[in-house]
């Protein structure tokens, strides 16, 4: 007989001196963390499902889960999911790519009109193009048809103030799920808050496009995402349909929201999370609002018929309060402590190079077969910007696809190799692949 038991998570304390835990199977797939200290809570709730022996993946929208928890699980970055976040799914090209328009909508705030022009735009790509990056999407845009040039404008302005983000083929979302003690992705390094939002959404509709496909033992236990206000926020007027939102709700896969800004949070995350662990701030505001709406200005029922409600649990400043949808109860408890563990990926400045005693940079090492590396770098020299697509699909036919795409990446990092976007002939603008000085060295070195 199969078990389907899952270990509780535990949070801390109760005031009575208990544990206070938290049963994942019970969550209905929702979990909403608020208040100015639910990073505290989001850093706690990592660590503990990482004990519990959950597989979570958690998307860092600011830095502070990496600097507190990466140590516990595999770290990305933005940068090294970004190439394959652009990269429609083949196996559902038309509704992965609706979920992509989405995805630019709610982190560019785009009305339903520039929505529905992304629409069109992004049904054309599905079916002859497999990437959605915004230079590609910019492209697109001038081909759609039926909408006024004004509005086509206005959104090609839009998404071009994206078109220069970096992207490599580093990783994949099938190797971010396949870590077993789970993995975190850091969106915060790219330096433009805005990225953060368009990799969040984009890693949110890539995920949730894929889900059902996946193999149920290469599927995360649930997806945390901090900062979430910044994705799915709380707009004066509606101004789109929050279709990602709504797929992200309907999907199989455990959502766990955290925002300490619930005032820019839309109410329809709150709405849809019934189990809540709310940081003492917005417990305690959350109580004001229901006397002051539910017994009036003098805190009495207005109806002498009417039983007066329990007395809402005491909650110190430094404590949380575990709502619990499942039960319908509301427990407050002291989060237990635990040692905080940065990987030393974040520890240390990937970007800077260390210097050497004297002044030149460290040699970097390459893993990749060096007839592997050759081959590549004669390829990047023989032809004239070739696309990382093309260069791969090329080599395969000599070396596994993966260990093509792992050389490639490897040299880009090391600076044999750079990325930059050029217009073809076509008028679209690819990044391709040229050879550095560097590289230029490498190779007659292998030769």
């Amino acid at each position: 007989m199969i078990s389907t038991f899952q270990r509780p998570v535990w949070l801390g304390y109760s005031q009575t001196g208990g544990a206070t835990n938290l049963r994942m199977d019970e969550l209905g797939g929702r979990l909403l963390l608020l208040g100015s200290r639910a990073n505290e809570a989001a850093a706690l709730l990592g660590f503990a499902s990482h004990e519990a022996g959950f597989k979570p993946l958690i998307l860092d929208m600011d830095g502070y889960l990496s600097s507190h928890v990466s140590g516990y699980f595999t770290p990305f970055r933005l940068a090294d999911l970004l190439y394959d976040l652009y990269r429609i799914d083949e196996r559902g090209p038309r509704a992965h790519g609706e979920l992509i328009s989405s995805a630019y909508t709610a982190a560019l705030d785009l009305t339903f009109e520039e929505e529905a022009i992304l629409d069109a735009a992004m049904q054309q790509l599905a079916s002859q193009d497999t990437m959605a990056s915004p230079p590609v999407v910019y492209d697109a845009l001038s081909g759609v048809e039926g909408f006024r040039g004004f509005y086509v404008d206005k959104l090609k302005g839009r998404i071009g103030t994206l078109k220069y983000l970096d992207a490599a083929d580093s990783a994949t979302l099938a190797q971010v799920c396949a870590p077993p003690g789970g993995a975190i992705v850091d969106l915060s390094g790219s330096g433009m808050p805005r990225a953060a939002e368009l990799g969040a959404a984009l890693f949110i509709a890539k995920l949730v496009s894929a889900f059902r496909a996946t193999p149920p033992d290469a599927r995360p236990s649930f997806l945390l995402v901090n900062g979430v206000h910044r994705v799915f926020r709380a707009l004066p007027k509606s101004l789109h349909g929050n279709r990602l939102l709504t797929a992200m709700l309907e999907s199989p896969l455990t959502s766990v929201f955290e925002s300490d800004q619930g005032q820019s949070l839309s109410p329809l995350v709150v709405d849809a999370c019934p189990t809540r662990i709310l940081s003492a701030d917005a417990w305690n505001q959350i109580e004001r609002e229901k006397r002051r709406w539910g017994y009036g200005a003098q805190g009495v029922p207005s109806r002498g018929d009417r039983p007066l409600p329990p007395v809402p649990p005491a909650v110190l400043p430094n404590s949380f309060v575990l709502q619990h949808g499942f039960y319908g109860s509301s427990q407050p408890f002291v989060a237990r402590p635990f040692e905080a563990r940065a990987s030393q990926r974040n520890v240390e400045a990937d970007d800077v190079p260390v210097q050497s005693s004297g002044g030149e940079p460290p040699a970097v090492e390459i893993e990749a077969d060096p007839a592997l590396t050759k081959r590549v770098l004669q390829e990047v020299k023989a032809y004239e910007s070739p696309s990382m697509p093309s260069l791969v699909s090329y080599l395969s036919a000599e070396f596994p696809k993966d260990a093509v795409q792992k050389a490639i990446d490897g040299l880009e990092k090391g600076g044999f190799v750079k990325l930059s976007p050029k217009e073809q002939k076509s008028g679209r603008t690819m990044l391709t692949l040229a050879l550095t000085q560097k590289g230029s060295d490498l190779l007659g070195r292998l030769a």
